[in-house]
């Protein structure tokens, strides 16, 4: 009974504290909207070829992207996730979510593709706030937006800084995270993370082809969360299962 109260407090703490930094909510004894904010879920669709995995050039960088193509824009118009199969030569196994290089948001009528729409990471926010925040404030925003920081800058012409989160993937679940940081005390701002490819900023290319990618660590050591344990001449195998059941498979050697 004792453990039961103990957690309570700690609960209610916490979301106390989490209510002073929302813009009216003083005596509020939880935030409006604290619950944990849902990705899109993953969709398969019929890709174009077969999964890519690639070694980075540099082996003093241990990584490997991982992407699809699709055939069209609609899961990057739709801001959907797909899944792809990961498997090493040391018994490791895990599904993980490819996400569209760029989701779509339509522009104005009349302009011409790719100048239609608007070119957004699936994932990425900022925000813009008249003060410095400390590091506790900032571990409560990424509870409150489900996410976590990726980069901060600080202003210097004038008070505050800018930050940088990740959130959960999806239209829904990005519109929800920027509603959350708009209603802090000290925001300013908040925008989309932008991922607009050449063909938007020089309007002079092609536009690449319809891409869905993630970028992991390996590790010829042991394993650790986040990485991928292989052996010196084992391999990464990627396996994507498409809607109608029909897998394609890529195996990286090393």
């Amino acid at each position: 009974m004792i453990g039961r109260i103990a957690g309570r407090a700690t609960f209610v703490a916490a979301g106390v504290a989490m209510a002073l930094l929302l813009a009216g909510c003083s005596s509020s004894t939880e935030p409006e909207g604290s619950a944990p904010i849902r990705a899109s879920a993953p969709r398969q669709i019929a890709i174009v070829g077969d999964p890519v995995v690639e070694r980075s050039g540099s082996f003093d960088l241990p990584i490997v992207y991982l992407s699809v193509t699709a055939p069209d824009s609609t899961l990057h118009v739709r801001w959907w996730p797909t899944r792809l199969l990961i498997e090493t030569d040391r018994g490791y196994r895990q599904d993980v979510l490819l996400i569209p290089d760029s989701c779509l948001e339509p522009q104005e009528i009349g302009l011409r593709f790719p100048f239609t729409f608007e070119w957004f990471q699936c994932d990425g926010i900022g925000l813009v706030s008249r003060t410095v925040l400390t590091a506790e404030t900032i571990d409560q925003i990424e509870q409150l937006v489900s996410g976590r920081l990726s980069s901060q800058q600080i202003l210097q012409a004038r008070p505050g800084a800018v930050y940088h989160f990740r959130v959960p993937l999806g239209r829904e679940a990005v519109a929800e995270a920027m509603r959350r940081l708009d209603g802090l005390a000290d925001t300013e701002d908040v925008f989309h993370g932008t991922a607009a490819p050449l063909c938007v900023l020089t309007g002079d290319r092609a536009c690449p082809p319809w891409s869905l990618s993630k970028r992991l660590n390996y590790s010829f050591g042991a394993a650790s969360r986040g990485t991928l344990p292989v052996s010196r001449g084992g391999w990464i195998r990627a396996t994507y299962t498409e809607a109608s059941g029909a897998r394609k498979v890529t195996q990286l050697d090393f």
